[in-house]
């Protein structure tokens, strides 16, 4: 199955949306889209969705004007997670789904492997006490569930982790415990979204508003009586935008200059972001590349034919650690380069991603990009 249907739904479709969820099933699930959702709910956003008595997270992949279940049983998406633009471009979702078919791994949890963890939205189920269960305190049934309704009517609405610590049972244990106390109107549960751990990283950077004449000009007028003003404008006048850190560096103190220069109307200062970057840097390029020996030198020709095929076709490089398998790889990365293809590296865990990178980047430069969950943004 491809990602396919439309971004985004007409209002008066019949919005059904097939959702990749982060579990392991061989198909995406169909799932109504309330109306109240629909103008929110586009191709590759994430979504919140019941499986179950749970609600889990999913991804959605294709939004269609009907589905082949019933519509007495799709269930409803209950919220959608992204706010804003989707998170998962469609060259993403082609990609994921390439990986899944390949390597035989359902959809949902090669996406859930392709998001950074930082970026995860959990949810968690949040139980208060019924009216019925505030007004009749004598009709709650005993034990454990009286233990649960009376620390509900002394604290407040808790999360599930929170009520299973008070009461001292494990998580998943408390849940056919308060199942059955929703079942029978004691209390009310509801899915509560926690932020990602990760925002997007804001800056503060100064930038020059004058002409260059008129900034040479109120450097000369106050190098005299405000030489940290002076100094700043010296730097902006070289360079019109600096980071606020990096302005503070070059001059020690620049922050209270820089207040005195937005009052005046000579540099203002914003917010902006800045992605973060995992490529290392200070990595120089080797001059010369090294000599392959004969049998790199055999395998790579071997490689070089296969790519110049219209149809990929697997190859199998066989060697021992230290053979020089890493340099056959970037050789023939190189050439798919030159023929305006792409390469996808797989490294086999997380711990050697540093390694990867670094000498990844000696090679190919900023050409590369580095994806993996453990990123924070």
């Amino acid at each position: 199955m491809q990602a396919h249907g439309s971004s985004a739904l007409a209002p008066a479709a019949i919005a059904v949306a097939k959702v990749a969820l982060e579990q392991p099933l061989a198909t995406p699930l169909d799932y109504r889209v309330p109306e109240s959702l629909i103008a929110a709910c586009q191709l590759g956003q994430r979504v919140l969705v019941p499986l179950g008595p749970r609600h889990v997270q999913g991804y959605v992949v294709a939004l269609t004007p009907g589905s082949e279940v019933e519509a007495e049983a799709l269930k409803p998406i209950v919220d959608v997670l992204d706010d804003e633009s989707p998170l998962l471009t469609p060259a993403l979702l082609k990609l994921t789904r390439w990986v899944a078919d390949y390597y035989m791994c359902p959809w949902g949890l090669v996406l859930k492997a392709a998001v950074p963890q930082g970026f995860r939205v959990r949810s968690e189920a949040v139980y208060r006490l019924t009216p019925q269960a505030q007004a009749e305190p004598s009709a709650w049934p005993g034990g454990r569930a009286a233990s649960a309704l009376q620390l509900l009517a002394e604290q407040g609405p808790q999360r599930r982790s929170e009520l299973a610590r008070k009461l001292d049972v494990d998580v998943k244990g408390i849940g056919p415990l308060l199942r059955r106390l929703e079942t029978e109107g004691w209390v009310a549960g509801e899915q509560q979204r926690q932020a990602p751990k990760v925002r997007q990283r804001m800056v503060a950077v100064v930038r020059l508003t004058l002409s260059p004449e008129d900034a040479e000009a109120l450097h000369q007028e106050v190098a005299s009586r405000a030489p940290k003003q002076a100094d700043v404008l010296s730097q902006l006048i070289q360079q019109p935008l600096w980071e606020l850190a990096d302005l503070q560096a070059q001059v020690p103190g620049a922050r209270a200059a820089v207040q005195r220069l937005v009052q005046r109307g000579a540099v203002a200062m914003e917010q902006v972001e800045k992605m973060r970057s995992v490529i290392p840097k200070d990595v120089r390029s080797p001059d010369t590349l090294p000599r392959l020996n004969a049998a790199q030198q055999h395998a790579f020709q071997q490689i070089e034919v296969k790519l110049a095929a219209p149809d990929g076709v697997p190859v199998l490089l066989l060697g021992v650690t230290g053979s020089g398998k890493t340099e056959v790889y970037m050789r023939a990365i190189d050439t798919a380069l030159k023929q305006d293809k792409t390469a996808l590296v797989l490294v086999p865990e997380i711990s050697l991603t540093a390694q990867a990178t670094e000498r990844f980047t000696m090679r190919f430069g900023d050409r590369i990009a580095v994806l993996h969950s453990g990123l924070s943004a």
